[in-house]
């Protein structure tokens, strides 16, 4: 399904249909799949084989995982789901995998695809819950250490902002065991300093970093940074690189589980 920006209007979800077909969906409602519908007859193309209205509606229906026609997705799923979003104060549409723009501020920027890709193309079980970053006010955490983070001086960072797993964790229990909860702040601090080795290594749905499984604990996770090798890099440079981004990842993963927000 490809997400469409039109200018005044709702998010847009263009579904395409049989005979090169497309239709504009802004809701999942009876009203809006007839609208859909409507738009997709008003836009004729001599490419496109005629195709009845009812037959985009089922299509429409068939497309968002409803099973039967129009009638019955009216009858059978409508009134359920109405009651869920009621039950549930689901009033509000929000984009619960896109962060806000907000350029240089978000440690993490998935999209729908990446999120899809990973529920329902992967042979890994679904996952409980995704951290995606909702509610987290990266652009805070960021000014918070801007002008001085204590990690940036401590000599086992690398100049490629990167972190050792072990060394963080040792400070923040020191941190726990001299004030209760203080060493929230320098898990917080030690995510600030490596913002770009967490955007490298965990903004991605390629493994499970950012994914809580019922049966399993939080340094259990399939670890696939998205990098590439540059020229002129020596092999053993890139894996050792790989080897510290993983580390990073790691306390990264400690800090979201800590987190009530950022979870979907």
């Amino acid at each position: 399904m490809k997400t469409n920006h039109v200018q005044g209007d709702p998010l847009v979800k263009i579904l395409p249909l049989v005979n090169q077909h497309l239709a504009p969906l802004r809701d999942v409602t009876p009203e809006a799949i007839k609208e859909a519908a409507h738009q997709t007859l008003c836009r004729p193309n001599r490419h496109h084989e005629p195709i009845q209205l009812t037959t985009v509606q089922n299509c429409i229906v068939k497309s968002l995982g409803f099973s039967g026609g129009m009638a019955e997705f009216q009858h059978a799923h409508v009134a359920p789901l109405r009651k869920f979003m009621d039950e549930h104060a689901l009033k509000t549409r929000a984009d619960l995998i896109r962060p806000p723009y907000d350029p240089g501020m978000n440690f993490l920027a998935l999209e729908p695809r990446q999120v899809g890709d990973a529920l329902f193309l992967c042979d890994r079980p679904l996952p409980d819950r995704i951290f995606t970053g909702h509610g987290i006010n990266w652009f805070e955490l960021n000014d918070r250490y801007f002008r001085h983070n204590p990690w940036t001086a401590h000599p086992a960072y690398d100049r490629m902002s990167t972190l050792p797993f072990d060394v963080v964790m040792r400070e923040v229990a020191k941190a726990n065991a001299a004030t209760p909860d203080a060493g929230r702040d320098v898990l917080d601090a030690a995510v600030a300093a490596c913002q770009q080795s967490v955007t490298a290594g965990a903004s991605n749905m390629l493994g499970d970093q950012l994914c809580a499984y019922r049966d399993k604990d939080m340094d259990s996770f399939a670890f696939v940074p998205q990098l590439y090798q540059p020229q002129g890099v020596a092999p053993e440079d890139f894996h050792r690189h790989q080897a510290q981004i993983r580390e990073v990842v790691r306390f990264f993963r400690a800090w979201i589980w800590q987190n009530a927000a950022g979870w979907v």
